[in-house]
């Protein structure tokens, strides 16, 4: 595990991105980023979401997809695929993510992590996450609601790249379980506080008219 230590996150040193480059299989295939719900597509509510995040305006702001890229470029921001094809899981979107913030300059400290299925996610995730970073020796955070644990909702050190590219070069694919490896801090986010939906993700076609907000 690497031990330097990055500044707090914050808006201007930190890749928010958005995890599109699953196949859908729970909604038969379509890709789930593009679906429409309340007459905008699930990226686009996402995308909403992380632009209001109380934090600030986010600086750096990018979308990770495996296929339709024309379609995601059009919403305005970078996208990029994962580095090795195969639809092999969301930590190599995250790794791809991780490897393009350092490309930037100056490279960023963060990466921002949020799934483009969870339209509803709390305006404080960032500030929320980035705070118990601040005040918890750590390189990882993630939410938590009310006892169920939200991996793909998180914040990460641009330091864990390493640590991320050997677990996935060993087989291993499972987020949560890389995350406890990277002793993530949880973050509760529980209700009446936030919204019961809060982390309400999409799974199948009927979900996109059947969930509403609170």
């Amino acid at each position: 595990m690497a031990e330097l230590r990055a500044p707090a996150a914050t808006p201007s040193n930190t890749l928010c991105v958005l995890l599109a480059g699953g196949q859908g299989r729970r909604m038969g295939g379509v890709d789930k980023g593009l679906q429409l719900h309340q007459g905008k597509t699930l990226v686009a509510h996402s995308l909403q979401r992380l632009q209001a995040q109380d934090w600030g305006p986010a600086q750096h702001i990018g979308i990770s997809a495996n296929r339709h890229m024309q379609e995601y470029a059009a919403l305005g921001f970078p996208v990029w695929t994962d580095v090795r094809p195969g639809y092999s899981g969301p930590l190599e979107g995250i790794l791809s993510s991780l490897d393009h913030g350092a490309t930037l300059h100056p490279a960023v400290h963060y990466l921002l992590v949020m799934p483009c299925d969870t339209p509803y996610l709390p305006l404080d995730l960032a500030s929320r996450l980035s705070g118990r970073l601040a005040i918890t020796p750590g390189h990882a955070a993630a939410a938590r609601a009310n006892g169920r644990t939200h991996p793909l909702a998180c914040l990460l050190s641009a330091h864990l790249v390493s640590d991320l590219r050997g677990y996935l070069d060993s087989g291993q694919r499972k987020v949560q379980t890389w995350l406890e490896v990277c002793e993530v801090q949880w973050v509760d986010f529980d209700t009446p506080t936030y919204p019961a939906n809060a982390f309400d993700n999409f799974n199948t076609l009927a979900d996109l008219t059947a969930k509403a907000p609170d």
